[in-house]
């Protein structure tokens, strides 16, 4: 992730990213040129969704 702070570790976000982008058609590509602040409300969306 480009622009990437302290709080949003590879090891924190990078499952979620995998699995969401493939959904949102976005390619490895894509997502290495994407900023944390576009980054985070994704990650936010997919956060929110109750899994029971």
């Amino acid at each position: 992730m480009a622009d990437n702070k302290p709080g949003c570790a590879i090891s924190n976000s990078g499952w979620r990213l995998f699995r969401l982008c493939p959904h949102l058609g976005l390619s490895a590509g894509c997502v290495q040129n994407l900023h944390n602040q576009d980054l985070q409300p994704m990650l936010r969306i997919v956060d929110e969704f109750d899994v029971t």
